[in-house]
């Protein structure tokens, strides 16, 4: 059932006069903890004052969160406030502690061993080439006692590590360590950015990929010690030749191929990947354009090389022909 609204006498409607609105300030905490007061001048003009006043540039918990989310035997997780607790961290026989918090020290250096990572929580940080040395600290520590691992509010960095290393030596995939470290510890939530980066590896995994071809534009290689990358700058344009890299690129498919998966990709995996894959295609299986073309759509409805790569991919065909005629002679 809909919400009735209130009815509005209409002698207060054509009453209203916004001249008579109080003025009000708005004031403005900036992620530095800085204060900004914003108001109008007599002009309706917005206008900004910088006062000396400073703070935090969060909201902050006056609450000690000492919940502690134990993931398994040796490992367990949760916010900087148990990083503190001297009792808590021994009720639970803690002998490693992983440190990513920001501005947090390590609070008893003589009492366990710890591991400090400067991983800030922004979603453009890639979390992943810190992995594999948070990983040695965290395997060696279990098997030498128990691993805290905690960031400031032990809701996604931390969440993120320990998702990771679920992941990796535990074969599990990003949904199964997600919801195992969510059931122990339920605030948890990753960052988008390192949610992405999580569930993009653990899909590269599920098809065995072991090379990339990377052709898209200002996307870094995000797995440089996981795969075997290579970097080929090319733009989307219609003049772009890409045809001048399809030696270098089939070279890298087929040594990638020999003893494992490439993935081609670019921005959306629509023109210069789809480009590639077909020229690939028509070189090694010997497929015409259209062909190749065809059977490419069919794997990814979406592709569409632009007019200039079309027009490249029909004189490649040409080249493969005459090719084709000389090696027969």
């Amino acid at each position: 059932m809909a919400e009735q609204k209130p009815d509005i006498p209409k002698s207060l409607i054509e009453a209203f006069d916004k001249s008579k609105l109080k003025k009000t300030n708005t004031r403005i905490t900036t992620e530095g903890g800085g204060e900004i007061i914003e108001t109008k001048d007599e002009h309706g003009r917005f206008t900004q004052k910088r006062t000396d006043k400073h703070g935090y540039g969060f909201v902050v918990e006056t609450h000690g969160d000492l919940q502690v989310g134990e993931i398994m035997d040796g490992l367990i997780m949760g916010s900087q406030d148990v990083a503190i607790e001297l009792d808590v961290l021994r009720k639970h026989k803690v002998t490693h502690i992983l440190n990513l918090a920001t501005f947090v020290k390590n609070q008893f250096p003589d009492e366990f061993v710890y591991k400090n990572l400067n991983v800030m929580d922004y979603i453009d940080r890639n979390c992943l080439k810190f992995f594999d040395e948070a990983f040695i600290f965290i395997g060696q520590g279990m098997r030498e006692g128990c691993v805290y691992i905690h960031c400031n509010a032990g809701v996604s960095r931390a969440s993120t590590f320990t998702i990771g290393y679920l992941m990796k030596t535990k074969g599990m995939t990003f949904e199964e360590a997600h919801d195992l470290v969510k059931s122990k510890r339920p605030c948890i939530r990753p960052n988008d950015g390192s949610q992405d980066v999580a569930m993009e590896y653990d899909l590269l995994q599920k098809y065995k990929v072991t090379h990339i071809l990377n052709l898209a534009t200002f996307v870094e290689n995000q797995f440089p010690s996981k795969f075997t990358y290579r970097k080929m700058h090319i733009n989307d344009y219609p003049e772009a030749n890409i045809l001048g890299m399809f030696n270098t690129a089939f070279g890298f498919i087929d040594k990638a191929r020999e003893n494992g998966c490439v993935l081609v990709h670019c921005n959306a995996g629509v023109s210069r990947a789809a480009t590639i894959v077909i020229g690939y295609l028509m070189k090694t299986k010997g497929m015409t354009y259209q062909q190749a073309f065809d059977y490419t759509k069919s794997k990814r409805p979406c592709i569409c090389p632009n007019s200039g790569f079309r027009t490249q991919l029909a004189t490649y065909e040409k080249m493969l022909k005459e090719e084709s005629k000389c090696a027969k002679k």
